[in-house]
């Protein structure tokens, strides 16, 4: 058995648990290394993190060329499995998609969230139910072919795009998502416990997002939640952090705060 398939059976055992395992979410393999030895079980890559990394934005502002040197340099860093955020895949067709999948699975990814949003002119839209599910069996067939397993995580953004009613178009498309191969799914910006045991229903191990109004780990737990991902908080803390330390170093002259 492959290094990186024994690390895919060990993630794909992670959303099976009674519990829900909480993502370190990494941009680089500094990050990633961080997450493994404060005992995280998996790391996933958060795109707007690796995006703000090198100076871009998010929405695949970055190309896919450097978006691969990352991961790679993540792969050779933890021994716990990762997974990518692959965005809307960087391609206008499934096998495009596809080919930029193979790349990942050479760097040793064993899974991606794939989504169903679309940047545009500096905007997000939401493509076509029709068209993520085109993707999704097109990936699902492309695995098939070349008996690799990957777990594939598919994001329905109908509460991050401020749908009209985001529950009901997330559920259904949560349902034509399960149909055509995914084996997750992950909705960004749901809150209320209403909601998310309305979309645990569907049958999926349901990814969450953490931010306000979401509720904690335990709850979390008792809505059947068996994912937690904190996107790009994490970086963005962090940043924060060390924007302040510099800022007191140049206003007391004083390295205290560094060399504590």
């Amino acid at each position: 058995m492959s290094d990186r398939i024994a690390k895919y059976q060990k993630f794909l055992a992670l959303h099976q648990g009674s519990q829900p395992f909480l993502l370190g979410n990494a941009w680089d393999a500094t990050s990633a290394r961080l997450f493994e030895e404060a005992g995280f079980a998996a790391v996933a890559t958060s795109s707007s993190a690796i995006a703000r990394s090198l100076g871009s934005a998010d929405g695949q502002q970055i190309s896919f060329a450097e978006m691969v040197r990352v991961c790679a340099a993540i792969g050779k860093t933890v021994s716990v499995p990762f997974s990518v955020d692959m965005e809307a895949g960087y391609g206008d067709t499934p096998a495009e998609v596809c080919e930029n999948l193979e790349q990942l699975l050479d760097v040793g990814a064993v899974g991606i969230n794939i989504e169903d949003s679309l940047p545009f002119a500096g905007k997000r839209t939401l493509m076509s139910a029709e068209r993520m599910v085109g993707l999704i069996r097109g990936i699902r067939t492309f695995l098939a072919e070349r008996e690799e397993p990957l777990f594939i995580n598919a994001r329905a953004d109908s509460y991050l795009m401020g749908r009209p009613d985001p529950r009901e178009e997330a559920l259904s498309r949560a349902y034509l998502y399960r149909d055509a191969g995914a084996d997750g799914l992950f909705v960004p910006r749901v809150q209320t416990p209403e909601d998310i045991r309305t979309l645990v229903s569907v049958g999926l191990p349901l990814n969450v997002l953490v931010g306000p109004g979401v509720p904690d780990l335990p709850e979390l737990a008792t809505l059947g939640v068996r994912r937690v991902s904190m996107g790009g908080d994490m970086q963005t803390w962090m940043v924060k952090q060390a924007r302040d330390l510099a800022v007191r170093i140049r206003e007391t002259n004083s390295f205290s705060g560094l060399l504590q």
